[in-house]
């Protein structure tokens, strides 16, 4: 959340007093049902919305009781996490749903009888649990049995089913315009539980453009709930919606609001199906017969949208012997995040090998299937190794290579599901079988966690095994296919955080890492790969785990014998403490202890590093000593407010003989090490050690010189003015060249071009890190551009400009000058114009539905009663929307619109037969809107009008409506007076949960009942979260966090809450010094309408506080 201080402290240094600020927008998955959000009123509820799921730990639970008979069911969308659900009543199992893959929909159906439940979420196959903000997309309803059979009771079947067109058959190819149609339809229950496939629309693209199809699926959830949709390719074989689970050629339609299935997925060249389909598992105790459901399809021309401008992500090179890869000596050690381009199905990498080599590429996707293969450059029939992978998994190969030329090859299924600028993650390593010296031990050597259960059955405890580099950990492979190592068990008696990291050499050999529960056979964590190390956090709920560790998933059987290593060499760094005493960061991997392990020069004279740390405590230092006369430069990236510094001294004497304390935006280092000196090199850091995660990115290499001596260098194909220049937009061009350093001046090369008309615009140039040390400039810009490390962004105007390349101003302490530099420039410009003429098609929220009378919304089988919160997609093309809807008794209309900074709305009900209006009564531009009026039968349109700044394609506001008749609302067990039970005028506690109550006073229209001082402590920042929850049928609550300045030289300012379905909350973190923090809970009852108000007067609310440390 460090990001968040950043943006809070811009807002008051801009003196902005309207603020919303959430690092994460989705409220926690909920621990009971029996709160007001859910069956607090009525013992019924529908809710479908995000929720932030807590995936450190291994298990959530979700409690609730029934007063009577009720049917229930729950959906969640497909994640990247398996989830387990399952029901029970005491210890007694009652329904549940799960699978053996990730991207898996769990749902199930149960009739429940009066008593107390627990949902169990049991998460699996965990990735990487990183990200704060990982949610789960839950629709889920309980309804009395009573009332669902008298609604669905009201419902006429028609005497045979009314289905989509059989067999439609559309070629997009020919199509000139869009595509669309939405209608009602109604199938007769079959057999239960039996699979059917109710229609098949067949669509055909010859060639590009691409195409976006948007179809939608509706239906009642709780008695129909069993249809879905899919989207496969013609060429995969389909029996039902569980193929889809495991392979990316086909997606399913997923939740996107109640009563609602959502496809939305990009088309390239190909024939596809678009699929309904029936399970067979609707609520069949109180079935009318049939099942009702609306399909509504929208297919439109997309073009591509990702150019190298906007999408920054990194692109495969075309050969790994491209400046900043392979090395000239043969070595490369590469990790991170690669662009997954939208129609390139194979990826093809040339790369030439001067010695024999061990080889390891490995890669992993949460979206897509990927395969990775293995030529020799001529023979593209015959692969040397392949390897697939499914969802989450990683894959790849290991072998060694004789010296030639050969392809790398990355296939990948299909993305219909595709996010903007969606990446994978790759790691490369290579190396020259000569540069390797690995040492086998007698036999195998293991870590002894003999006394780790001891430890942690203690309290308080810390058990911590550190890296031993001179007597590091053993494996003799026995055969070449995974194989486990070994594996520890233990139990957890308190929340605790693990910190697993093994170090190797993953060119060299790999290693797998896998956190399970219980016996080892429910897989929990994958460890993650970043090039030098395989490393594993989680935060462990009380439980008994179990940790396997094994040899790389991948080993293939077609490595040479002779050449590759008897035995895995490694270190193995292991803690775990209770979460109260963890008092740094374990979620980034930390800085080696040495240089001298398994990792780096114990087994090889080269040493890579490229990745991200959290940083040290104050200092960290890395011993380090070369047999041979090496070249050492090493970078550490700064980000304010942390200053860092780098100093290498030698180990006998602590004398200093480089260092780097003052560049502004990182600190650089390089030096010629000589043979037999025992190195320090230290990392100074002023991050404070407060439990926060202060990650930063380190780069070291180190390799001989004599690798150097044969590389030979002509300077060639340097672009010209031509190269910088365009005709049409957007434009992109890449270009490799080298240049032999001339020492008459400092500069390597400049080049003069123009810029027509205003750009944005892209460089990026890459050079191996060795040679490196140059920068890049330009002269003449008007706009100064944006330099991050090896990339300049921002936006050039018309006019004449000097490219130039020069070496870095400050001399480094290197004693040694390279001559030769090779270089890769990326040259890409688009339009300065942001186009917010976007297609609704293009955007996964909806636009408000243009009547509510349809099944989805009000229909016999909700009682013809509607509840929904969603953020509303604002179309660009217009400042109104309008929604109609007819009733045809007395009922109770509330709708509302949360804080928007760049939108200001303003409601108005008209009744379409007496032009009577009812109105919100307006606020100032971001501020909510709130309506609630009693609505008499007949024919009505609720219209939004707003003044949006369109800043962004897909833009929203909070919406959430609600019509429910005067009839239900008299019928629930509603006291008509109170006493108030008031919320505490003082927080302090980092924790504090509490049910309020008071009387609500319709004549006020916007009333603060209630301030709460919070009280903080700290000298720099506390992270807060408040959470209000409500029912939203009878309570017109606000939430709001009020900052007063305490001095001069700051500025009072509002954090306003993110809205969701009968509730809201506020998630910031707060600057301590100088503010005093109010919670102020609000009365938003309009008097609008109130006189045939027949809510109680009596609202009840819950009210959440959590204080703890800024992250």
């Amino acid at each position: 959340f460090s990001w968040m201080i950043t943006q809070l402290q811009a807002f008051l240094c801009l003196g902005l007093f309207f603020a919303v600020v959430s690092p994460c927008p989705h409220p926690f998955l909920p621990s009971t049902l029996d709160s007001y959000c859910f069956l607090g009123t009525g013992n019924q509820f529908h809710v479908a919305n995000s929720y932030r799921a807590n995936f450190t730990k291994t298990l959530e639970i979700t409690s609730f009781t029934l007063t009577q008979r009720s049917n229930f069911r729950i959906y969640v969308a497909p994640s990247n996490v398996n989830i387990d659900l399952e029901l029970f009543q005491g210890s007694t199992f009652i329904a549940g749903s799960s699978s053996d893959t990730h991207q898996a929909e769990k749902t199930f159906f149960a009739t429940l009888y009066p008593g107390s439940y627990s949902l169990n979420w049991q998460y699996e196959g965990v990735i990487d649990n990183q990200d704060d903000c990982s949610t789960l997309y839950v629709e889920w309803s309980i309804q009395p049995t009573s009332l669902l059979r008298v609604t669905a009771g009201t419902f006429d079947c028609p005497h045979q089913e009314v289905l989509p067109p059989a067999d439609l058959f559309i070629d997009l190819s020919q199509e000139s315009d869009n595509y669309q149609f939405n209608d009602e339809y109604v199938i007769m229950l079959g057999t239960p539980n039996e699979f059917r496939i109710i229609s098949n629309m067949t669509l055909r693209i010859d060639e590009e453009p691409y195409w976006k199809i948007k179809a939608s699926l509706g239906f009642d959830f709780l008695t129909g709930g069993s249809l879905g949709l899919a989207l496969i390719s013609s060429q995969q074989p389909w029996s039902g919606s569980k193929d889809c689970q495991l392979s990316t050629n086909c997606t399913l339609a997923t939740g996107n609001g109640v009563n609602q299935l959502l496809l939305s997925a990009t088309l390239y060249p190909g024939e596809y199906f678009v699929i309904i389909y029936d399970t067979g598992e609707e609520c069949f105790d109180t079935h009318v017969g049939c099942v009702p459901f609306t399909f509504g399809s929208m297919v439109v021309q997309e073009f591509p949208q990702e150019t190298s401008v906007n999408c920054p992500a990194v692109r495969l090179p075309e050969s790994l012997n491209e400046p900043g890869y392979l090395t000239d000596d043969g070595f490369l050690l590469w990790s991170g995040h690669v662009y997954l381009h939208p129609s390139q199905v194979v990826n093809r990498i040339q790369f030439s090998l001067s010695k024999t080599s061990f080889v390891r590429f490995l890669v992993q996707s949460e979206s897509v299937e990927l395969h990775v293969l293995l030529y020799r450059s001529g023979d593209q029939v015959d692969p040397i190794a392949s390897s697939s992978d499914s969802y989450g998994d990683s894959s790849g190969i290991l072998l060694s290579l004789q010296e030639g030329d050969y392809i790398l090859v990355i296939e990948r299924g299909a993305s219909y599901h595709r996010t903007f600028c969606q990446t994978f993650s790759i790691v490369m390593g290579i190396s020259p079988v000569s540069a390797l010296q690995i040492s086998c031990p007698a036999e195998n050597i293991s870590p002894d966690f003999s006394s780790l259960q001891e430890s942690i059955g203690s309290s308080p405890f810390i058990y911590s095994m550190e890296p031993k580099p001179d007597f590091p950990y053993a494996y003799y492979y026995q055969g070449l296919s995974q194989q486990q190592i070994f594996a520890i068990h233990f139990d957890v008696v308190e929340v605790s955080q693990l910190y697993v990291e093994i170090g190797v050499n993953i060119a060299a050999g790999d290693v797998s890492i896998y956190l399970s529960e219980n016996d080892g056979n429910t897989q929990l964590i994958e460890g993650v790969h970043t090039g030098s190390a395989v490393f594993l956090f989680a935060q462990l709920e009380p439980n008994t785990y179990a940790i396997n560790f094994a040899t790389g998933a991948t080993q293939t059987e077609n490595i040479d014998d002779t050449q590759f290593p008897d035995c895995l060499i490694y270190t193995m760094r292991f803690t775990i403490l209770p979460v109260d005493l963890v008092k740094g960061c374990l979620r980034y991997i930390m800085l080696p202890d040495t240089l001298l392990s398994p990792s780096f020069l114990y087994s090889s004279k080269f040493v890579s590093i490229h990745n991200e740390f959290q940083q040290p405590d104050s200092t960290h230092a890395m011993e380090l000593t070369v047999h041979e006369e090496s070249f050492l430069r090493c970078i550490a990236s700064e980000f304010e407010p942390f200053d860092m510094g780098l100093v290498l001294r030698t180990n006998s004497n602590y004398e200093v003989v480089a260092s780097s304390r003052t560049a502004p935006a990182g600190e650089q280092l390089e030096f010629l090490l000589q043979p037999g000196i025992s190195y320090e090199l230290v990392v100074l850091s002023n991050a404070p050690l407060n439990g926060q995660c202060n990650p930063f990115y380190f780069d070291l290499e180190i390799h001989p010189t004599s690798a150097f001596e044969s590389a030979s260098c002509d300077t060639h194909n340097i672009p010209n003015s031509d190269f910088f220049e365009f005709m049409s937009l957007p434009y992109s061009a890449e270009s490799v060249f080298s240049i032999i350093n001339p020492e008459e001046r400092s500069y390597q090369l400049e080049i003069p071009f123009s810029i027509p008309v205003s750009v944005n615009v892209r460089f990026r140039l890459n050079e191996n890190f060795l040679e490196g040390n140059t920068s890049f400039s330009f002269a003449g810009s008007l706009s100064p551009l944006v330099f991050n490390g090896n990339e300049a962004v921002g936006v050039l105007s018309p006019g004449d400009y000097l490219f130039k390349i020069e070496r870095a101003a400050s001399s480094l302490e290197s004693g040694w000058n390279i001559q030769c530099v090779e270089y890769s420039l990326l040259v890409a410009y688009d339009s300065l114009t942001v186009d917010t003429e976007y297609d609704p098609v293009d955007c996964i929220q909806e636009v408000a539905p243009g009547s509510l009378n349809t099944l989805v919304y009000l229909s016999e089988f909700s009682g013809f009663q509607t509840h929904f919160q969603r953020d509303l997609l604002l179309p660009s093309d217009s400042s109104s929307t309008q929604i109609s809807f007819s009733i045809d008794q007395e009922s109770f209309f509330h709708v509302f619109t949360g804080e928007d900074a760049d939108t200001s709305v303003s409601l108005s009900v008209i009744d379409l037969h007496s032009d009577l209006l009812y109105q919100s009564i307006g606020h100032s531009d971001g501020e909510l809107e709130n309506l609630c009026i009693f609505l008499l039968p007949g024919d009505y349109e609720l219209q939004l009008n707003y003044t949006a700044s369109i800043t962004e394609d897909c833009q929203t506001i909070p919406f959430e409506l609600q019509l429910m008749s005067s009839t239900y609302l008299e019928a629930l067990d509603l006291p008509e007076s109170c006493e108030a039970i008031t919320p505490p005028i003082f927080i302090s506690s980092a924790f504090t949960r509490g049910r309020y109550q008071f009387t609500r006073s319709p004549q006020a229209s916007a009333n603060t009942i209630y301030s709460i001082a919070l009280s903080l402590s700290g000298t720099t920042s506390q992270h807060v979260y408040i959470e209000l929850d409500y029912n939203f049928l009878l309570a017109n609550m606000g939430l709001k966090l009020f900052a007063r300045s305490t001095t001069t030289d700051q500025t009072d300012f509002v954090v306003s809450p993110v809205y969701f379905q009968n509730g809201a909350f506020i998630d910031v973190d707060l600057v301590v010094p100088g503010y005093e923090y109010n919670i102020h809970i609000e009365d938003l009852s309009n008097p609008q309408g109130y006189e045939n108000d027949t809510r109680s007067i009596c609202v009840s609310y819950e009210l959440f506080v959590q204080i703890d440390h800024a992250e």
